[in-house]
């Protein structure tokens, strides 16, 4: 998402992004999950987790930054969700920006995300959220970051 929004895509970047974003939306047309993952931080211990497409000989994996299963933490990432919706302008893409658009406090900021199977926020409040939510509007608005 990063390498999209701040530099734009070369022929490998953009593959590599199409077939991540791609796999979260097949996801979603079979299973019925809004999925938008990342690592992300929690508002709850372990705290930091790593979401992935595909890890640790499991699809949709979870994993604490132990290495343990961190599986009941999966969450919907609200930095990935922004990410996705910018660089990619379709049906599934306003899927992410409709899940995402209320997921914040009006005084604090954005929140990491929602938890998958709770569903309820994931409140934690971070730097690493808000910046790439900031880089993605400003990439709405702008395009990719000039002189990088």
């Amino acid at each position: 998402i990063l390498d999209g929004i701040e530099y734009g895509w070369d022929v490998n970047s953009r593959e590599l992004a199409y077939r991540i974003y791609g796999a979260q939306h097949e996801r979603y047309k079979h299973e019925k999950i809004v999925t938008a993952v990342s690592e992300d931080h929690l508002d709850q211990p372990p705290y930091f987790v790593y979401n992935s497409v595909y890890a640790d000989g499991e699809f949709w994996n979870c994993i604490a930054e132990s290495g343990e299963d961190a599986n009941e933490f999966k969450t919907f990432s609200t930095k990935a969700a922004f990410g996705w919706y910018v660089l990619f302008e379709d049906e599934y893409s306003n899927i992410l920006f409709e899940r995402v658009k209320n997921l914040y406090d009006e005084d604090k900021g954005w929140y990491a995300g929602r938890y998958e199977k709770a569903g309820n926020a994931n409140k934690a409040i971070t730097a690493n959220t808000y910046g790439v939510v900031l880089e993605c509007l400003n990439y709405k608005a702008k395009g990719k970051i000039s002189g990088l």
